[in-house]
């Protein structure tokens, strides 16, 4: 006997590995058991049952999910995401201004965790940003 907590587990880790254990096992006589759905797959039936009821569960999951509650999970993935890019840009924004020779822009790119492009893009060109840092020691 093959006891699975739910068809949850199944449907979500499933794969060519686990169902080859379960087809072996029902070659051998083993009947599987989902507890939670009080789904019986006796020995010899064939396999397909198992991985329907579980396409079946992930079906139902997905469709359960309304527009607003995807609406709300991109947003909070966007939001996520502008809140990484700004701790990036925060790393990246005192040693942009340093000389080439110091440290180079890839350098800078790999302690942020960003690309030079997304450095470039809103920290502007390094040798302007280099000017005006000058400027601004000058008038100091």
């Amino acid at each position: 006997m093959i006891g699975v907590a739910t068809i949850r587990a199944l449907a979500l880790n499933g794969g060519p590995d686990l169902i080859a254990v379960l087809m072996a096992a029902a070659e051998r006589g083993a009947t599987v058991h989902a507890l939670a759905e009080e789904l019986e797959v006796p020995p010899g039936a064939p396999l397909a049952l198992i991985r329907d009821a579980a396409s079946a569960w992930d079906t139902g999951r997905r469709n359960a999910q309304t527009a607003e509650g995807r609406a709300i999970g991109t947003q909070r993935a966007s939001e996520a995401a502008a809140a990484r890019r700004q701790r990036a840009l925060a790393i990246a924004r005192p040693l942009w201004v340093l000389p080439t020779n110091e440290i180079t822009s890839q350098e800078i790119a790999t302690r942020a965790g960003v690309s030079i492009a997304t450095l470039h893009n809103h920290l502007g060109g390094r040798r302007a940003a280099q000017r005006r840092q000058g400027k601004e020691k000058g008038s100091a």
